[in-house]
């Protein structure tokens, strides 16, 4: 199942029901090598444990360090691991440095893409498209137009125009409201704008929650990764065209520059330059069934 990268958990749920297995199935995570003595660089470690979700290399890496070993002493003991035929070893660099929750509408253009509004929260309310209002209006929010609308970060503010000039127009139209003097006007104008206020928070958005769900989902880029002998502005540019061929042409805009930036001044890594090279893929060699790149 590893080695097919098939759901364990799927595969297993049929497996626990067979009434054979009644009560025999007391976890729901594999492991992927287990040795109660393990030895790398001649020293005893004691028992080591690697789950299906971890990879062997990322262990050693980091009881190489843990112990002051050498490069070497890691490299064979993950050979010690995957000549294992049960053991499936996907990688043979450590994971150093991972960049999780990168979001493209993060490093807009402008500045002010946080600010847009991509969703009307309560259009997705069960129980307010279960009356005729609620249908017409949801089906209405749906369209281009609405939804051009909604993203424009002027939507809050034009709403609150349109009612002062509409009370303004009132006071006119109707001659009895023209005696108002200027703290009445302005206690009235505090009055619509409190009221308008309330609408826009309880009808435009109640369930602010759905449109950060959505915000993050349609922003949401692959996580960066740096592995051990990577230099980090290589797999920074390797990064940012992986994710401009399956999400957003990231790379003509300066986001990875700003990354490259947070990697090199905020974090343990060691950037010795700028500019990045260009990969040329000269095969591999495999060594017991692991593949090593040139």
């Amino acid at each position: 199942l590893f080695e097919k990268k098939w759901d364990l958990l799927s595969i297993l749920d049929q497996i626990c029901i067979l009434p054979a297995l009644e009560g025999q199935c007391k976890r729901r995570r594999a492991l992927k090598y287990y040795n109660e003595s393990f030895i790398l660089g001649n020293v005893n470690i004691g028992p080591v444990v690697i789950w299906e979700d971890e990879e062997p290399i990322d262990m050693l890496y980091n009881a190489r360090n843990a112990l002051n070993l050498t490069y070497e002493d890691q490299m064979t003991g993950l050979n010690e691991i995957c000549k294992n035929p049960k053991t499936i070893c996907d990688r043979t660099s450590a994971e150093i440095y991972r960049k999780t929750d990168i979001n493209i509408k993060e490093y807009g253009k402008f500045g002010n893409e946080t600010c847009n509004r991509n969703y009307a929260g309560f259009q997705y309310l069960s129980s307010f498209a279960d009356n005729k209002i609620g249908m017409f209006v949801t089906k209405a929010l749906k369209k281009d137009v609405a939804k051009m609308a909604i993203e424009q970060p002027l939507l809050g503010p034009a709403i609150f125009w349109v009612s002062i000039v509409m009370v303004q127009l009132v006071l006119y139209i109707f001659k009895p409201l023209r005696s108002l003097n200027f703290f009445q006007r302005a206690v009235l104008y505090i009055f619509i704008f409190m009221l308008m206020g309330c609408v826009n928070y309880h009808v435009i958005e109640p369930v602010d929650d759905i449109d950060k769900a959505m915000y993050l989902h349609e922003g949401k880029l692959p996580d960066l990764v740096i592995y051990e002998g990577d230099e980090p502005v290589d797999a920074i540019l390797q990064w940012a065209k992986e994710a401009s061929r399956k999400h957003h042409p990231i790379v003509r805009q300066p986001i990875h520059d700003s990354i490259q930036e947070d990697v090199c001044e905020r974090s343990t890594l060691t950037c010795t330059r700028k500019r990045a090279w260009e990969p040329i893929d000269m095969g591999s060699i495999t060594f017991f069934r692991q593949a090593y790149k040139i």
